[in-house]
């Protein structure tokens, strides 16, 4: 079989309507789907995985950030726009980070204060056992 013969057997298998311009734009506009659908699959996936990548890196940098001092985690938050908190799970994040070990009936844990005088420090655990000890946080005017 020659190129030719070839030729006339595919040209013989294509309907009169194929051949047509109607046909043609048809067939053209059913191959271009076939081929950008699987792209646009394949890119709207590929937008999809990069921007859950992004927020799982923002979630555990806002953990990372509340599991610091105070200070650090003032310095970080400063430079978090207002919006990302409608966004970010910032109150889950929060109460999990901040939420302490402590259970009813733990012993307090341990820590010095200056004296309101400053003339002094005063520990807590030199307090235990000899008298109950009432920490009052606020203003008194």
């Amino acid at each position: 079989m020659t190129s030719g013969d070839s030729c006339r057997l595919v040209a013989g298998a294509l309907d009169e309507e194929l051949v047509t311009e109607a046909g043609v734009a048809a067939n053209f506009t059913a191959l271009a789907q076939h081929v950008t659908m699987p792209l646009m699959k394949s890119l709207i996936a590929k937008i999809l995985v990069t921007l859950a990548v992004l927020y799982a890196l923002a979630v555990a940098s806002l953990a990372w950030a509340m599991h610091q001092p105070p200070d650090l985690f003032g310095r970080v938050m400063s430079h978090v726009p207002g919006p990302a908190m409608l966004v970010l799970p910032f109150e889950t994040i929060w109460m999990r980070a901040r939420a302490g070990t402590l259970h009813k009936g733990d012993q307090a844990p341990d820590f010095a204060l200056r004296a309101y005088d400053k003339s002094s420090t005063v520990q807590l655990s030199s307090f235990r056992g000899n008298k109950p000890v009432v920490l009052v946080f606020g203003s008194y005017t």
